[in-house]
């Protein structure tokens, strides 16, 4: 207390000022610091959501695939080669939104995503066999296919 007694009012608000001109400028360095971290997050998840389309739209091709193939194999005769045509529509665009997805899924680094993309594939090397036991039972009447 000595020693500010000994200093001018204007020596004293002036080391005010300068000390709130320092706690002011490091709060505007802290804020900005903490707006880049933030920005920096919402672009890495925006790059996310062409993946999340990408996959979104191969999983309603499979489901309509799964689901004419269900109605086709569900039936007593061999499927109408529209319903046919229509399972190998959404094949193909199921297969090349899986290949899409995978091919920017390769580009991306999250933990555990090799796991789940193994997963992914393995399912998908399961799902192909079935397609092609599938594929052949659609055109085939109910008594001629093999059991299950």
């Amino acid at each position: 207390m000595l020693a500010l007694s000994k200093l001018s009012i204007r020596a004293t608000l002036g080391a005010l000022i300068a000390v709130m001109g320092v706690m002011l400028v490091a709060s505007t360095v802290s804020d900005v610091s903490d707006a880049s971290a933030r920005y920096a997050a919402a672009q890495r998840i925006a790059s996310y959501a062409p993946i999340s389309q990408a996959l979104f739209k191969t999983l309603q091709e499979a489901r309509l695939e799964r689901g004419n193939t269900q109605t086709a194999l569900s039936g007593e005769t061999p499927a109408i080669a529209s319903m046919v045509d229509d399972i190998a529509k959404n094949r193909k665009i199921t297969e090349e939104g899986y290949a899409a997805s995978l091919a920017m899924l390769s580009k991306v680094s999250l933990p555990g995503l090799d796991q789940a993309l193994g997963k992914m594939k393995t399912s998908h090397d399961a799902l192909a066999a079935l397609r092609g036991k599938a594929a052949n039972d659609v055109r085939v009447p109910r008594a001629q296919r093999a059991a299950a």
